[in-house]
């Protein structure tokens, strides 16, 4: 799991998080499908919260430094669940980081003090998990830092 070609060179590596990730990257390739020769099993392993390639916007923009960011990560988990692959069942696991954006929320549970513009309607906003600042779009991180 690495950037495409070309893309690495502005990266800097902290553990084997890439911070300087391109954010188009992101968007074109979110997620690695890992798909074993010969599917055996009725089960997906996920892993939505592992990955580790950090925009250098979303860096900058953030008020904590890279290894605070990562408290969010759950670390390494498609490599301890890699071989699942082998045994024939597939693997999908994010590139993006949860302090970046949690795939395990509604698209639209979205915390209103984090825009400058009212949200629309169907925007869900209290919820439970934006109240504690864990949206879609995290306001804090693993130790409620902002």
């Amino acid at each position: 799991m690495d950037l495409a070609p070309g893309k690495s060179a502005n990266r800097q590596q902290i553990g084997s998080a890439a911070f300087g990730a391109d954010e188009a990257d992101l968007f074109e390739r979110p997620f690695v499908l890992e798909e074993p020769e010969n599917q055996q099993n009725p089960f997906v392993f996920s892993s939505p919260h592992s990955g580790r390639h950090y925009p250098d916007a979303f860096v900058a923009g953030s008020n904590l430094d890279p290894v605070t960011l990562r408290r969010s990560e759950d670390c390494f988990v498609e490599d301890l669940f890699g071989g699942v692959v082998g045994l024939g069942a597939p693997l999908l696991h994010a590139r993006f980081p949860r302090a970046y954006l949690d795939a395990n929320r509604e698209p639209y549970e979205l915390d209103p003090t984090m825009f400058a513009e009212p949200l629309p309607p169907h925007v869900n906003t209290r919820s439970l998990r934006v109240a504690g600042g864990l949206g879609t779009i995290a306001r804090v991180v693993a130790d409620s830092a902002e």
